[in-house]
């Protein structure tokens, strides 16, 4: 290679140094954005309402204090379904 080429070449490899630096830095930053989400996330997933000021979701509650509810309703299905169609004045069989 000639002095002109081997310039060239060095000039060459200088800017993709300099364009893989920049992309590091960028990379770099996002990681350090991404890792703090993350954080943020983990923490956020660990809580719950023993830890938390939040109270229980009402899923959990649900399952909680609505299990004998359900049971309760499932033993006599007609029932409620019963009352609340003769108080609107619809035939008995309504559901079945």
């Amino acid at each position: 290679m000639s002095r002109e080429q081997l310039i060239g070449l060095v000039i060459a490899q200088a800017g993709q140094i300099a364009a893989l630096t920049e992309s590091n830095e960028q990379l770099r930053a996002a990681n350090a954005q991404l890792g703090v989400r993350l954080a943020r996330l983990e923490h956020l997933l660990s809580r719950n309402s023993g830890n938390s000021s939040m109270p229980p979701s009402p899923r959990r509650r649900s399952r909680q204090v609505g299990a004998g509810t359900q049971a309760a309703t499932r033993a006599r299905p007609d029932t409620l379904a019963g009352q609340a169609a003769r108080r609107a004045g619809i035939a008995s069989g309504l559901g079945r």
